[in-house]
């Protein structure tokens, strides 16, 4: 594991559910809806932490 996440003090991992994509958009919902969701999401969290006074990195 990197130094970078065992030594930090919050870990968060984003997931997507490519076959509940799939179901409203098919392949395209599969293969790239679901990858940009939880792209955005990541990128708000970290919007997120920045505006509270913390620090984050997207890896």
């Amino acid at each position: 594991m990197r130094d970078f996440i065992s030594e930090a003090p919050v870990v968060m991992i984003l997931c997507a559910n490519m076959h509940r994509s799939a179901t409203i958009y098919h392949e395209r919902g599969k293969k790239l809806f679901c990858i940009q969701d939880a792209a955005c999401a990541g990128q708000n969290i970290l919007l997120t932490a920045h505006a509270i006074g913390l620090g984050g990195c997207f890896r």
